[in-house]
């Protein structure tokens, strides 16, 4: 059963993160570490030295600051 949920949870989230472009992903990845701060939850293992690091598939490079959405 753990499996099954586990592997519900992956596709799930490949849906999620297909349907975000670049600009979505950065928005969302912001908002859910200030959700995160907010509430005190620590971040993923694998995110903990979130920083200046470069995440996979995404630019190494600073990105230009962009204006917020209306």
């Amino acid at each position: 059963m753990r499996r099954r949920v586990v592997d519900a949870r992956g596709r799930f989230a490949a849906q999620v993160v297909s349907a975000l472009d670049e600009r979505d992903l950065d928005d969302f990845d912001r908002i859910t570490y200030k959700l995160f701060a907010a509430f005190g939850a620590p971040p993923a293992p694998d995110e903990a030295a979130r920083g200046d690091e470069p995440r996979p598939g995404r630019p190494s490079r600073p990105q230009p600051r962009r204006k917020a959405r209306q």
